[in-house]
Formats: structure tokens, C-alpha cells, sequence
């Protein structure tokens, strides 16, 4: 399994098991807000916390984080 599809069967039982917990709590829309919001925090945390790797060999990967 390609490692960009590794999480794609959590998320979905993750989705699958507090959707019906949220319609009830909310409207549609903000369920689908809702799950929309911490897919922007999670985007920002990446931006942020997740160093640039593009431009590096892999032998300045193996000396660390730059």
C-alpha cells in the first residue's frame, strides 16, 4: 500500500462512527463544517510543523533535520 493511502481506512472509521454523533448534534452543514475545520488545522500543523524535504539528497536526510 502506497504510503500516502496508509491512514485512509482509520480516517474512515473515524468518519463513519462520529458522523452520525454529529448530525444529531448539528445540522449537516456542521457536521461537514466540522470535519472541514480540523482538516484546515491539520493542513496548518503540517505547513508549520513539517520540515521541506524537496530539495535535499538523501545523504543530508540521513544527517538529520535541517
Amino acid at each position: 500500500m502506497p504510503a500516502n493511502g496508509r491512514y485512509v481506512p482509520h480516517s474512515n472509521f473515524v468518519v463513519a462512527i462520529t458522523f452520525p454523533r454529529l448530525l444529531g448534534a448539528f445540522k449537516p452543514q456542521g457536521a461537514f463544517g466540522w470535519y472541514a475545520g480540523w482538516n484546515m488545522i491539520g493542513f496548518f500543523a503540517i505547513l508549520l510543523f513539517v520540515p521541506e524535504t524537496k530539495a535535499l539528497s538523501l545523504e543530508e536526510l540521513d544527517q538529520g533535520r535541517h
